[in-house]
This record gives structure tokens, sequence and C-alpha cells, in this order.
């Protein structure tokens, strides 16, 4: 299934940086509800089996046709609404409780029809009435106890009336009926009590993932703090003194008379050098931790010079791939990409040894998502597990941060070696870019 497909389900959400889609506590409660209808639907088919078996094995003495086209009709009906239903479909995210009433009037009439007026002795409509006790099981999958209680008290009068009308029939004393049914009013309390504590479990969950959310999002907030102080501080204090060092220096060979000997002007051009590189670092490194780039100009671009940096250090050999994105787009999944982005390709310069690097990105139906795949050393199985146990989280709180908003990450094996790493996000539009800068749509950088 492709991540796309994940995130149009009953899961579909947003998150952390600020989408309008829904939170994740409101995911949570869908999709509970989503895997309800979904078991509703499997008991709806065994109901419908039960019912065309009990038609053929033990057959009605009289109206066959009735039931069987009651049977049809039943069976056409399911269809529909499982097409309904289905994820993507036009009713994936709508409760479909009153359905249940459907199931009692289906068993209602092929329990009367087979069990009033059949001329003699007849096990149909006791087998049919069998039925009934499934409905509480189906209601109470709803996860709602006053739904569940508006369902299962009809149900347990509807099966005692057709049981008394059809008790002749069936040749069952009226003591047996009414125990059966006192077996039915205790189900069906049961399913309503249960269908109140998987409400109660749904509601708890719900609020321990909206605290888990809000404290995420305050740990962001204080990252990003800390990244732009940490950043002003460097490129203010530390990169503020090493120019000024290379202006000395400058001065120093200015004033360095032009018949000195090339064994004093070299060490001074070392010098230089290894000043220029360290402003240059300083400055990635500063753009990475506070990237402006991103604010004015977009992910693209922001994503281009954060690739090209990383290359310059890994001394390997980038393709960057921006067909699927706008680069004039704006989205709710910015930072929270560009920060997967840039711990991926900090693990890459420093673990990988790849000689060659592919990023790759895009945004389509909502759903942003970002591929990362080197030709590097792979990484061996419990390498992960080792990394978070010495303390090193760069991955693992990626990967929480994005399932908090409702997509995921994936690292995977990459066919002839390296590793492919797959992360996922739902991404709302937030405006075009007021510059009009517009990124290439695809790039190499080596």
């Amino acid at each position: 299934m492709s991540n796309a497909a994940r995130l149009r389900g009953p899961l579909a959400g947003g998150g952390a940086e600020g989408s309008s889609i829904p939170s994740r506590p409101a995911r949570i409660t869908a999709d509970h509800a989503f895997q309800g209808v979904v078991v509703q639907m499997v008991l709806r088919l065994a109901l419908v089996v039960f019912l065309a078996l009990t038609c053929l094995l033990v057959p009605p003495l009289r109206d066959d046709l009735a039931c069987f086209w009651i049977v049809a009709a039943y069976t056409v009906w399911l269809a529909v609404l499982g097409w309904q239903v289905r994820p993507r479909g036009p009713w994936h995210d709508r409760r479909v409780w009153p359905a249940t009433f459907v199931d009692l009037v289906a068993l209602s009439a092929l329990a009367l029809i087979t069990g009033i007026d059949s001329g003699s002795a007849t096990w149909t409509s006791d087998v049919l009435l069998r039925g009934f006790f499934l409905v509480p099981v189906i209601a109470a999958l709803e996860q709602r106890w006053r739904i569940c209680l508006v369902v299962c008290a009809p149900a347990v009068a509807t099966y005692l009336a057709i049981a008394l009308i059809t008790r002749e029939a069936n040749e069952e004393p009226i003591a047996s009926v009414l125990l059966r049914g006192a077996v039915l009013a205790g189900l069906s309390a049961g399913c309503v009590l249960l269908a109140r504590v998987q409400a109660s479990r749904v509601a708890a969950i719900s609020e321990l993932a909206a605290t888990r959310d809000e404290l995420l999002s305050q740990l962001m907030f204080i990252e990003r703090r800390e990244r732009t102080d940490l950043a002003e501080s460097l490129h203010d204090g530390a990169l503020q003194y090493v120019l000024g060092a290379r202006l000395d220096l400058d001065e120093l060979e200015a004033s360095t008379p032009a018949e000195t000997e090339e064994q004093t002007r070299q060490p001074l051009a070392r010098i230089d050098h290894a000043l220029s590189r360290t402003v240059a670092l300083l400055r990635s490194t500063v753009a990475e931790l506070h990237p402006q780039v991103l604010e004015s100009s977009g992910l693209p671009r922001a994503i281009a010079e954060l690739v090209r940096a990383s290359a310059a250090r890994g001394r390997f050999h980038a393709d960057l791939d921006l067909d699927g994105w706008d680069g004039q787009a704006r989205t709710s999944a910015d930072a929270l990409l560009f920060g997967t982005v840039r711990e991926l390709l900090a693990n890459v310069v420093k673990h990988a040894s790849a000689t060659r690097v592919r990023v790759a990105i895009g945004l389509s139906d909502g759903v942003a998502t970002l591929t990362v795949a080197d030709d590097g050393v792979g990484i061996p199985p419990g390498r992960v597990d080792a990394q978070l146990a010495a303390g090193h989280i760069g991955i693992a709180s990626q990967r929480v941060r994005l399932a908090a908003a409702g997509g995921g990450l994936e690292l995977q094996d990459r066919d002839g070696g390296g590793t492919i790493a797959r992360a996922w996000m739902p991404a709302t539009r937030s405006g075009p870019d007021p510059g009009g800068a517009h990124t290439p749509p695809g790039a190499a950088t080596s």
C-alpha cells in the first residue's frame, strides 16, 4: 500500500506542525470506529450465510420463494453498504448504526413468514431466531453504549414477540421462550456494558495521545528556539571572530614586503585557507541550525542548499529530485520534513561511507513524501536499537514526530548495498512563495 493510500483512509490527519487536518485524538477515535464498522460487516456477512444455509438446509414448508427474495435483497443491501463504507468510500467516516435495524427487519420477516400458518411443525423459524443473538454484538461494535441500548432493547422485544407468535409452529413451551429471551437480554446488557468500556478506553487513549502531541509540540518549539539561539550565537560570536582574524591576516599579508621569502608566505597562505574553510563551515552550520532560506524561499531550495553542504562534507555525489514538488508551495510539513532530511543526511555523512546519495521530495493528494537513498555500508541488524540505547535519538525522535503528525519513517536495505529511508506525512498548503522564487525541478550536486 502506498504512503498516500495509508493517509487517505480513516487515519488521515494532521499533526504537530499546525495542519488543519483532524488532530491525532480525532484520528484515533475515527480509526477505532472504522475498525468496528469492519467487524460489523464481517458479522453481517456471517448472518447472510446463516440465513441462506438455514433456508437451504432447513427449508420452510411454504413461502420458500418469498424467503429467497428476502435473503437476496438483504445480500444486495449488504453489498451496497460494504461498498459505501469501504476505505475512501463516501461513508467510510460515518456511523452506520441505523443499518442494524435493517438486520432486525430481515430476521423478523424471515422468522414470521416461516413460523406463521406453516400448517405443521417446522424448525425453520426456530433456527432463524438464533440469528437475533448476533444483533447485540453488532450493536456493541458502535462503541457508544446509548446507541447499543437503543438497538438491543427493540431486538430483545422483537425476539420475544416473534418467538411467542411462532411457538406453536416450533412446538416450544412458553417457559423455554422466556428463558431464551432472558439469555438474549443478558447478552444485550453485557454488550451495552462492553460498548461503554470500549468507549472509555478509546477516550483514554485519545487523551494520552493529545497529551503526547502537546508535549511533542513543546519539545519541537524548544528545539527550534535553541537552534535559533545557537545559530545567532555562532553567527554573532565565533564567525565574527574568524572573519576578524581573516581581516588581520589580510593586513599582515599586505604589510609583508614583496621580497619576503616564500617560506614566510606559505604559512600565511595555509592559515588563510584554514580560516576560509572555517568560515564556510560555520556559515553552513548556521544555515542548517536556522535555515532562513526555508522561510524565504521554500522547502525545495532549503533542501537543495542542505544537500550541497552535506555532499561537500561527506564527499559524495548527490542527486536531487524535486519534480514532485511545486517550488512555490508552502505547506504545514515543511519544517518537519526539513528536519528529517537534515537528520538523515547527517547520518549518511557520519556513518554511511556513501559515494552517491539521492534525495527526492513530493507533494500529492495532501501527502508530502521524502526519500533519501545511499549506496553506503547500510544499517546492520540491531544498529538502530543500539544507537538508541547509547543515547543517539536523532532518527528515533524524527520517527516519533512524524508519527505524531500522522505520518511515518521507514528504513530498509537497498538492493546492491546501502539504505533507503522513506518518510511521509499529511500536508496542507499555506500559500505560495511571496517572493516568487522557484527552485529548478531537478539538480545534481557533487
